[in-house]
């Protein structure tokens, strides 16, 4: 089993597992093809443990893959993902 997973569901981007510098760079390679429409949500609930890499990588997407220019939109994110973005300032970019 991946130690992380990242597919599309309509205008959501769901990521599960570990979201961190290990699975980052296989996460960012697998959202290439999630489609060219781009996304205004992340489901973030199944997420079990996520550190500074993951909170980048969100941002990433958000640069990359999010559709108009407003903020990303996280449901389900666990506490420590909202805090590690709250400390980071990264929530007014992700959140």
């Amino acid at each position: 089993m991946p130690q992380a997973e990242i597919r599309a569901d309509g205008d959501t981007v769901v990521l599960r597992g570990v979201v961190d510098f290990d699975s980052v760079p296989a996460l960012a390679e697998q959202a290439g093809s999630l489609g060219a429409d781009g996304f205004t949500t992340v489901d973030a609930a199944g997420v079990t443990r996520v550190d500074s890499a993951g909170a980048a990588f969100l941002v990433w997407l958000r640069k990359h893959h999010s559709r108009g220019e407003g903020t990303l939109a996280l449901r389900g994110a666990p506490a420590q993902l909202t805090r590690l973005l709250a400390v980071t300032g990264l929530d007014s970019v992700v959140g």
